[in-house]
């Protein structure tokens, strides 16, 4: 999207200044002085009426205890994949530095940090500080975190402006005949596919799994409920070619608003 007007409302030479002039502690406390100063002219009134219109405010439509019980289904499952429990705001750049995703589809926040938008990104991160320390040593971790994706929501059933997500990262260097990434991808799926026989003997109708993983939901949707594949996200912040990363993520919050059982009471 073109951000021409901005450089129309404050002209080009304050632009560069506020883009590439300021350091970064400068820009940074400037931001703050700004919105302390709009923080301070906001009243109780109107932090209840964004509460109340605002899709990034608003709580998630799934109960937190049927939260906690599908994301334990999903950790028993992932038993041989370390559980980390990541920070809701990851450094600036997280997503769109080493994917393809464009920063406007994040909430950038202030302090050089952002929103976390996908934990799958700031899991390589951790897979390469690991990786620093011991090269030999491959990392498999796993986290649940609700993200916040900043571009418009398709009109689709279940799919909110905030949701959290299940995901698995594998990382190492690869091997001969790319052993490694064969062997992540084959050792996530098979998470996956456990976690959802777990949660099918708990009521959800999960049925005709296909190894995508894509389900077919009560009403007859055909989901994607899980993807993931081979990066090269690892590679490019160890700047080493031989670092593999391999990533699943599970639409966690799907589960229980799309794959709920009809039977009453069975998926409680």
């Amino acid at each position: 999207m073109s951000r021409s007007w901005v450089v129309d409302l404050i002209g080009a030479e304050a632009f560069a200044q506020l883009s590439r002039g300021l350091s970064g502690s400068q820009l940074h406390s400037l931001l703050l002085e700004v919105l302390h100063a709009r923080a301070k002219m906001r009243s109780p009134a109107e932090l209840l009426a964004q509460y109340q219109r605002d899709r990034f405010c608003s709580s998630a439509a799934v109960d937190q205890r049927t939260s906690l019980s599908i994301d334990a289904e999903l950790f028993a499952a992932a038993d041989g994949f370390e559980a980390l429990e990541l920070s809701p705001v990851a450094p600036l750049g997280a997503c769109s530095t080493v994917a393809l995703t464009d920063q406007n589809r994040v909430l950038s926040a202030l302090r050089s940090t952002e929103v976390a938008a996908d934990p799958t990104n700031v899991l390589a991160l951790e897979c390469a500080l690991r990786l620093r320390t011991d090269r030999n040593q491959p990392v498999h971790l796993a986290t649940s975190q609700r993200v916040v994706r900043a571009q418009a929501v398709p009109p689709v059933p279940g799919l909110t402006q905030h949701f959290r997500i299940f995901a698995l990262a594998s990382g190492g260097l690869e091997t001969r005949d790319h052993g490694f990434t064969v062997d992540a991808l084959v050792r996530q799926a098979q998470v996956v596919l456990h976690a959802l026989e777990r949660l099918e003997r708990r009521g959800y109708a999960l049925d005709k799994q296909r190894i995508e993983v894509l389900a077919t939901a009560p009403d007859g949707a055909e989901l994607p409920l899980a993807d993931g594949g081979a990066f090269n996200w690892l590679a490019k912040l160890t700047s080493n070619r031989r670092a593999a990363y391999v990533a699943t993520g599970v639409g966690a919050q799907l589960i229980p608003s799309r794959f709920r059982s009809p039977t009453p009471g069975a998926a409680g």
